[in-house]
């Protein structure tokens, strides 16, 4: 039963005080009759008790053996005379008790109906503040009923989102887990990649550093400016030395030696009119050119050197003058450097070769002999001169060496930008001069130290000439 439906049966309860009187009275009565009979039931009990009484003690009588009939009737008398007084004061004694039993009876309903009400009062008050109690916890347990539905709810919720983000991963771990075995796979491919990779550049790094050498091969132009200037100067020396006091005897030469001092100088009469050193300059310096810087490299046997020629003319066809000029170099130097033996051997010949050929036309036009000193100074300066050109050649710009050939009835200007006249005149009053003959090359660098930008043009020495007087 609810607290209300409590309440409603307490206040129903107080509503009807006829039901209650009457359950009272029945329970009053029920208690009256436990405890004592009312007046009339103990009169009507005495009543009926003493004729019965009576008649129990005239039959005991009766009974009785010898009894005398006058003393019975006498005796009988005096008993109901007796009696019936005793039975007239006995009725106001019954009569008086009796108001005293309601009396104390009355007190008795009164005082319990007292505590019944005060037993009601209090049993509406503990059953209010039971209800009142019961409200608050059922409220309380409602509320953390709710409270703790909604945090199930929540839990529940997050719970069925972490499941479905666990199947995410786990599909994710899944993925990754194949993508790994992938990349396991592509990284020890990637490893035996890059061990054979290691092993090609290694072997790339070695060639590079036993062919190219380019930081070492490579100089500057200051340097061989310095160089060509120490050549011409041996040059220079080697003429002086050995044939200052000598006289030219041209018209004595063989026809083989005048071929070919006419093909080294052309006008070489012009010249031996003028200066007799700058002939024999200019015919050593024809013949260094020829020896040492017009091979392909020096230093090489003629059909090897001929064979590269004919590779780098072949690639010409196919690839860039930078890439050319890149592969000249890297292939020279690389032949530079493994066929050490083969072009020191070759050189001692070509420089041999050199020598005779100086030998035998200085012979033929000079009064001089040939000398031991005069061979060894020889060789000194065109093993610089083949040295120079080696250096030449396995550089990425293009250098040449230039010569001019001065023919007969064909005029070449004095050109200040490349030449430089040996004379010791002013190079405005040579402008426009004839050039008589030339004693030693220019040399003219195209391009850059990298082999690129072939249109920079850079004369690192001047070819040194003799112009015509006026």
């Amino acid at each position: 039963m609810s607290p209300s439906d409590k309440r409603r049966s307490v206040h129903q309860a107080a509503a009807t005080p006829s039901s209650s009187s009457a359950l009272r009275s029945s329970n009053g009565s029920r208690a009256s009759a436990i405890i004592a009979a009312p007046p009339r039931a103990q009169l009507h009990s005495v009543s009926s008790s003493s004729p019965t009484r009576a008649a129990h003690e005239g039959e005991s009588n009766a009974h009785e053996p010898n009894s005398n009939p006058h003393l019975t009737n006498s005796a009988s008398s005096k008993e109901s005379t007796s009696r019936s007084s005793a039975a007239k004061g006995g009725s106001a004694k019954d009569k008086d008790s009796s108001q005293l039993i309601i009396r104390e009876k009355d007190e008795k309903i009164a005082t319990l109906k007292r505590e019944l009400a005060g037993m009601a009062s209090e049993f509406e008050r503990t059953l209010d503040k039971l209800s009142h109690s019961e409200s608050e916890t059922a409220s309380f347990w409602q509320a953390k009923h709710a409270a703790l539905n909604q945090q199930f709810t929540r839990v529940d919720t997050e719970l069925q989102l972490l499941n479905a983000e666990l199947e995410i991963r786990m599909a994710e771990r899944e993925e990754m887990r194949e993508s790994l075995e992938g990349m396991r796979k592509d990284l020890g491919d990637r490893e035996e990649e890059a061990r054979s990779l290691k092993v090609h550049l290694a072997k790339m790094k070695q060639w590079i550093s036993t062919s190219t050498r380019i930081t070492e091969d490579q100089t500057s132009d200051q340097q061989f400016a310095e160089i060509m200037m120490k050549l011409m100067n041996g040059l220079q020396n080697w003429v002086i030395s050995h044939f200052k006091k000598a006289r030219l005897v041209i018209h004595s030469a063989g026809e083989e030696v005048a071929k070919e001092l006419a093909r080294l100088v052309p006008t070489f009469e012009q010249v031996a009119s003028q200066s007799k050193v700058a002939l024999l300059q200019t015919i050593v310096a024809r013949i260094m050119v020829e020896v040492v810087f017009e091979p392909y490299f020096a230093g090489l046997p003629d059909d090897q050197s001929e064979t590269l020629r004919q590779h780098e003319h072949d690639l010409s066809q196919m690839l860039p003058a930078e890439a050319i000029n890149q592969w000249r170099a890297s292939t020279l130097a690389l032949v530079r450097k493994h066929s050490a033996n083969t072009i020191r051997e070759h050189t001692a010949c070509l420089i041999d070769g050199g020598v005779a050929r100086l030998n035998q036309v200085f012979d033929a036009i000079t009064d001089t002999e040939t000398t031991t000193t005069r061979d060894q100074a020889a060789r000194a300066f065109l093993g610089n001169a083949l040295e120079l050109a080696q250096a030449l050649a396995v550089q990425k710009a293009q250098f040449k060496v230039d010569m001019h050939a001065i023919l007969p009835h064909h005029q070449i200007p004095y050109d200040f930008a490349t030449m430089e006249d040996v004379g010791g005149e002013d190079d405005e009053d040579l402008i426009g001069r004839e050039v008589l003959c030339v004693i030693f090359p220019a040399l003219v660098k195209t391009g850059d130290v990298a082999g690129e930008h072939l249109h920079f043009k850079n004369v690192i020495c001047k070819a040194k000439v003799v112009c015509a007087a006026e």
